[in-house]
């Protein structure tokens, strides 16, 4: 269950970061921000079991492709914790 609460960190703090950095037309810059692809590492890290190398890299630059992992992750570690039970 401990990967789920990290998950759900991440998801929040994601959320916030790529709030800030949406520009007026609604595009989320994220090239160049060390503080996005810390958590887009973080996530990796916590994940590298369930993700392919290439969804990695296109999380690093495609906030809105990070977003979907980060719900299936939170899907898929809600499950586990339902099996542990």
């Amino acid at each position: 269950m401990h990967e789920l609460e990290q998950i759900l960190q991440i998801q929040k703090t994601a959320e916030q970061m790529i709030s800030l950095m949406m520009d007026a037309g609604g595009r989320v810059w994220v090239d160049d921000n060390k503080a996005y692809r810390d958590l887009v590492d973080q996530f990796h890290v916590l994940n590298v079991d369930l993700m392919a190398p290439e969804q990695y890299e296109a999380a690093k630059v495609d906030a809105e492709y990070f977003m979907r992992l980060v719900v299936l992750a939170v899907a898929h570690w809600e499950k586990e914790g339902e099996k542990s039970k």
